[in-house]
């Protein structure tokens, strides 16, 4: 080869990939001379002469509006070396260095892309593009939802949240009368178990971001030793006859025990001391309680914390029973309150029988006393001989109904409620379904997610101190039929509606809508009221599914308050001479909580 056909080979590889020929050019000439006519020598060394290219390219960028952003480019090449910017093909005046600064952006340059041509007197190059983001300007922050006092009785944790607003990141700092708690960093504060001497301290936290800080109203903490609280606060939420391998699934979904007449062993269709222990234990390991009948020796059951309540036979007065099976009822209370009289006795009524109960006398077509016809002077021989709380049970989409007008109406749900509550003062519970149960052709389907919703509210706002969810599946023919029927969506909801139950326990078990509070508020709407140390708090529930706008309520009681805070719902609502007004949608429920 000749010399002259390795200078054509070096040219040729420059024009196409500039940063590598170099390399070849050196390979090729190192060792020879370039002298073509004259036959001079001149020695050749690695260089940096050539095509620019780029060996950084510029970086996209993210501004707040109001400040400016720079863009650079790193180049090889040989000098002297040539810039020009372009923002959005276009050459910016004055943009010639190997770095650019914007002026002071707007957010009308967000999305904007930014190149640089980078040229000497072997060629140029245009740099890959760089967009450039703008974000709002930096905000201080703002509090939206404070921090609501908290009631717990003594043991349990109380847990303080609050909504913030403003560019982020934004940061937490929780404090305890005052005090800066260790580790309180996040936008919710849960406390230790808590003691009496927690009784009175105060919660509070400061938000701080780029631009400043600002600081939540103080939110109190009261500790009781729950003496004055039904069961010291804890509020039943119960599933009907669990198997043992069930309570894992309803412990997830927020129950907090099991309800039965009886539990028989699957394995051996008995019933008996050991399948009753093995019951309790399934309980006991998801950390749920019981309900159930007694030990085959009632005295074994002495001393059993997981155990609640006794139960007696499950709806003695259905389908019409009447006294019927009194007897052996008052004969269970009696013997088991001899073995223990601090346990309390448990039944069940149907709601159905409850609701269509009457006063009497005795009508013609009922043939006797033990049957044929519901009275509430049978109801009452079992109240006040046989039990100590008192249930019922109605279903409006799956179950068996006195009156199909009424069939899908959430609100019948209060209805037997209020007739026991009526009757007696001993604590009433209730039943609420989640499956389709197939057990009348009169249903066509079950619960809605909604309608479940609405159920349990009802149920509270008409003063349940507790409730159990009746999930089987008991088609008339057997076939198709289950333990647990509930589907997804329904058990999705029932375990949400559990949570803010369980976190309102102590404040449920306080005294039912006091006389010192009190609600007005339109149809369909139902609310109930109570008032706990944290608190003044006000249910509202929707039981139609139409929703209803700019609906006015009314509360009393609230010593001329400004403002509630909606409990779970991060936002405040604007009081006005005790009047609010809002908004609620199909089967809605509100909780307004009203400062002390």
């Amino acid at each position: 080869m000749t010399a002259s056909r390795y200078v054509r080979l070096s040219v040729h590889a420059v024009a196409l990939r500039p940063a590598t020929c170099f390399g070849l050019a050196v390979l090729f000439f190192s060792c020879s001379t370039c002298g073509a006519s004259s036959g001079a020598s001149r020695p050749y060394s690695k260089s940096t002469s050539g095509a620019p290219a780029i060996a950084s390219q510029p970086d996209d960028q993210l501004v707040v509006a109001g400040q400016t952003a720079t863009f650079a480019v790193t180049v090889s090449g040989s000098a002297p070396l040539s810039y020009q910017w372009k923002k959005n093909g276009t050459a910016i005046s004055g943009a010639t260095s190997p770095s650019y600064t914007t002026p002071v952006t707007t957010n009308a340059d967000s999305g904007a892309q930014f190149t640089v041509t980078v040229s000497n007197s072997s060629g140029s190059v245009t740099s890959d593009q760089a967009t450039l983001t703008i974000a709002p300007s930096a905000t201080a922050p703002g509090i939206t939802a404070q921090p609501l006092s908290q009631g717990v009785v003594v043991g349990q944790s109380a847990t303080f949240s609050v909504v913030a607003t403003g560019t982020s990141p934004l940061s937490y700092q929780w404090k305890k009368s005052g005090t800066d708690i260790s580790g309180a960093t996040s936008a919710s504060y849960t406390t230790p178990a808590t003691t009496l001497a927690d009784d009175g301290t105060s919660y509070s936290v400061t938000v701080t971001n780029s631009v400043s800080s600002v600081a939540s109203a103080p939110a109190s903490l009261a500790v009781t030793d729950g003496k004055g609280l039904f069961l010291n606060g804890f509020f039943l939420i119960g599933t009907f006859m669990p198997n043992m391998t069930d309570f894992k699934v309803w412990h997830d979904r927020g129950a907090n025990a099991g309800v039965g007449e009886n539990y028989t062993d699957p394995a051996t269709g008995l019933t008996n001391a050991t399948s009753l222990q093995a019951w309790d234990k399934a309980a006991k390991t998801q950390g749920m309680r019981t309900i159930r009948r007694p030990m085959p020796n009632p005295s074994d059951d002495v001393g059993n914390t997981t155990l609640l309540a006794w139960a007696q036979m499950d709806e003695p007065d259905a389908a019409g029973a009447g006294l019927r099976n009194l007897a052996t009822e008052v004969a269970n209370y009696q013997q088991w309150k001899a073995a223990d009289p601090n346990r309390p006795v448990y039944l069940n009524f149907a709601g159905p029988d409850v609701l269509t109960a009457i006063a009497g006398p005795k009508p013609s077509w009922c043939l006797d006393s033990t049957g044929g016809c519901s009275l509430i002077s049978n109801h009452m021989d079992y109240i006040n001989q046989a039990l100590d709380w008192v249930s019922e049970d109605i279903y409006p989409a799956a179950g068996n109904l006195p009156d199909e007008s009424r069939r899908y109406d959430v609100s019948l749900v209060g209805d037997p409620i209020d007739k026991l509550r009526s009757w007696t003062d001993k604590p009433v519970f209730c039943y609420i379904e989640t499956s389709n149960q197939k057990y009348t052709t009169k249903s066509t389907r079950g619960v809605t997610r909604d309608e479940v919703r609405a159920e349990i509210w009802v149920a509270i706002v008409h003063g349940v101190r507790g409730y159990v969810f009746f999930p089987q599946v008991v088609p008339p023919n057997g076939v198709g039929a289950s333990n647990d029927g509930t589907p997804p969506d329904v058990a999705a909801e029932l375990t949400i509606q559990n949570q803010t139950v369980t976190q309102l326990a102590t404040v449920l078990q306080g005294d039912i809508n006091p006389t010192t509070l009190g609600a007005t508020v339109p149809a369909p709407l139902q609310a109930g009221w109570r008032d706990a140390p944290g608190g003044r708090y006000f249910f509202v529930v929707n039981t139609k599914q139409p929703t209803l706008t700019n609906t006015t309520i009314t509360l009393t009681g609230v010593d001329g308050a400004a403002s509630a805070s909606v409990f779970g719902e991060s936002r405040t609502v604007t009081l006005a001479n005790g009047q609010l007004t809002d908004t609620f949608g199909a089967f809605a429920v509100h909780i307004y909580v009203v400062a002390k």
